[in-house]
């Protein structure tokens, strides 16, 4: 991968984690992000379906 197109990668990751946090750390408790705006962020939910899988994975193994 050429560098940019791999900062660019890097950045759609960053982004959205920046984002979250940022929004966490709002003073403001009526201007903050809750933590079902939190958990419902790009940043969470892109990478749902591989922690869904790692987690069956983890659960078939520790009932074998």
């Amino acid at each position: 991968m050429c560098t940019s197109a791999r900062l660019f990668s890097v950045m759609l990751t960053v982004n959205p984690a920046k984002n979250l946090v940022t929004h966490l750390l709002i003073p403001d408790p009526k201007k903050r992000a809750t933590v079902y705006t939190a958990l419902k962020s790009f940043w969470i939910t892109s990478d749902l379906a591989d922690l869904e899988r790692a987690y069956r994975e983890r659960i078939r193994s520790a009932a074998s």
